[in-house]
C-alpha cells in the first residue's frame, strides 16, 4: 500500500512531460518553484554554506578501487565490536516492504539488503531501523535515539537521506549518546535541506495532496517541512554549537553525489527534479543538492554518476557496487 502512495505523492511533483531533453528553461523553472532561490543567492547555491570538513573524495576513490588493499582485514575485523544501525531515508518503506504481484505471491523489497548481506558473510552485528520514515524528524530521532540505547555494542550508524537528520537530531537531544556511537555514515543526506521539499511545501493544493497522503501512510505533513532549506538552515543555525560537538567526539563522513544529464537519455527516475535544478546551476541526485549533503565541520566524500537511490538499491541504468562504497567508507571512519 505504502508504495502506491509513494507513487501518487511523486508523481504530483513536477511531470516528465513537462521537460524536454535538455530540461526546463530558466522561465518554466520560475513557474514551476517560485521563491525556491532567494534573489540575493547565488542561483547554484539556494542556502548558505558553512564550514566544512576535509574533503576525503581521493581517499575514498583509492580504497575504493584496490578494497583488498593493506589494512583492511584489520580495519574490518575492528567492525565485529561494533552494530551496524541501518537508518532508512524518507518514503523508505516503499522500497523495504513486500510488493504483491498481479499474478499472484510478492516481490521483496530492497534497501540496504546488499550491505546488510554483506555484514551477515563477515559476522558483523547489524539491524535495519524499523520506523515510520514519513514520521518527522523528532519523532524518529527517538526512534534512533532507543536503538543505539537498547544495543549492547556501540554502534556505527549508516543513514540514507533523511535517515541522516533522524540520527543527528537523535545525538543533538541526547548528547550523552554519542559516546555509545563510534561512526556515522550518511548518504545523500539534506543537510541543508532540498528544493523538491521547497516546490511541494510552497504549493498550497500540493501541500494538503502530500499532508493527506503522508498521515495515511502513518507520518505528518511535518516530515516534508522538515526538509524544506529555510527550516534546515535555521536548524543548522540554532544547533550550530552542538553539531560542532558531535563532529569533534564522533567520527562523521558524509556521501554526496549529483547526476549529469546524458543527452537524448532518460536516465534517472528522477530526471525531471535533477533538471530543474541544474537549470539554476544546482548539481544533484535528483533531490539532494550536492552542497546540500555535506554537514557542517564533517569530511566529505563527493562522487558524481550516482542518483539519490543508487546507493541503497539496484538501479537499471547505473552502475555500483554498493558492498565496495559502503566497505571504503567504513575503513575511513574506523581508521579515526
Amino acid at each position: 500500500m505504502k508504495t502506491i502512495l509513494s507513487i501518487l505523492l511523486l508523481s504530483a511533483l513536477p511531470p516528465a512531460c513537462a521537460c524536454s531533453e535538455e530540461g526546463l528553461s530558466i522561465e518554466q523553472l520560475s513557474e514551476a518553484v517560485p521563491g525556491a532561490v532567494p534573489a540575493d543567492v547565488p542561483a547554484a547555491v539556494p542556502f548558505r554554506l558553512k564550514s566544512q570538513g576535509a574533503d576525503l573524495t581521493a581517499a575514498y576513490k583509492t580504497l575504493y578501487a584496490d578494497p583488498g588493499g593493506s589494512g583492511d582485514a584489520a580495519i574490518l575485523e575492528k567492525l565485529k565490536n561494533y552494530k551496524v544501525l541501518f537508518v532508512p531515508g524518507f518514503l523508505a518503506e516503499a522500497s523495504i516492504e513486500p510488493i504483491p504481484l498481479p499474478w499472484g505471491g510478492e516481490r521483496k523489497g530492497k534497501y540496504f539488503d546488499e550491505q546488510m548481506d554483506w555484514l551477515k558473510s563477515i559476522g558483523v552485528d547489524y539491524q535495519r531501523i524499523e520506523m515510520e520514515s514519513e514520521a518527522s524528524i523528532q519523532a524518529n530521532a527517538r526512534v534512533v535515539a532507543a536503538a543505539i540505547s537498547a544495543s549492547a555494542k556501540r554502534v556505527v550508524i549508516i543513514a540514507h537521506s533523511k535517515g541522516g537528520l533522524d540520527s543527528l537530531a537523535a545525538l543533538i537531544t541526547d548528547s550523552a549518546l554519542a559516546a555509545k556511537v563510534r561512526g556515522i555514515v550518511t548518504f545523500q543526506t539534506p543537510y541543508y535541506g532540498s528544493p523538491v521539499a521547497d516546490y511541494v511545501i510552497m504549493h498550497r493544493l500540493l501541500s494538503e495532496l502530500a499532508g493527506r497522503l503522508l498521515s495515511s501512510m502513518g507520518g505528518t505533513k511535518a516530515a516534508m517541512v522538515n526538509l524544506g532549506t529555510a527550516e534546515r538552515d535555521e536548524y543548522l543555525e540554532k544547533n550550530a554549537s552542538a553539531i560542532a560537538g558531535i563532529t569533534a567526539l564522533v567520527p562523521v563522513l558524509t556521501l554526496a553525489t549529483w547526476k549529469d544529464r546524458e543527452p537524448g537519455k532518460f536516465d534517472i527516475a528522477l530526471k525531471p527534479l535533477r533538471d530543474i535544478m541544474l537549470e539554476q546551476g544546482i548539481r544533484s541526485d535528483g533531490v539532494v543538492p550536492v552542497d546540500s549533503a555535506v554537514l557542517p565541520g564533517a569530511d566529505f566524500v563527493k562522487l558524481d554518476g550516482l542518483d539519490h537511490s543508487v546507493t541503497v538499491r539496484a538501479s537499471r541504468t547505473i552502475p555500483l557496487d554498493r558492498i565496495r562504497l559502503t566497505k571504503a567508507l567504513l575503513m575511513m571512519v574506523l581508521s579515526r
